[in-house]
């Protein structure tokens, strides 16, 4: 994992697979919105490439890379002000 991959404040993983990837679950208290506006903005100034994702009123996905590596974010509401959410990486 990419020690400089961008976290927000108050994010707790609440658990790890490494089946062919990464797989990095966790928990978030914030809402939809403000989450992936966080995510967008963080993983671009660490220079990492957005692909194109889509969004719903329930759940965000946020594609990115950056050299070899490939990422996804997969954002999910499961409260008025919380998301639980997968990162997936691919070396």
């Amino acid at each position: 994992m990419p020690a400089d991959l961008p976290a927000p404040p108050g994010l707790t993983v609440t658990g790890v697979q490494r089946p062919n990837e990464l797989v990095v679950h966790f928990r978030h208290p914030t809402d939809l919105r403000s989450a992936v506006q966080y995510w967008l903005a963080a993983l671009a100034r660490q220079g990492f490439v957005l692909g194109t994702g889509d969004a719903e009123a329930e759940e965000a996905d946020i594609p990115f890379s950056r050299g070899p590596l490939r990422g996804r974010l997969k954002l999910s509401v499961t409260g008025a002000c919380t998301i639980d959410g997968l990162l997936a990486l691919t070396p």
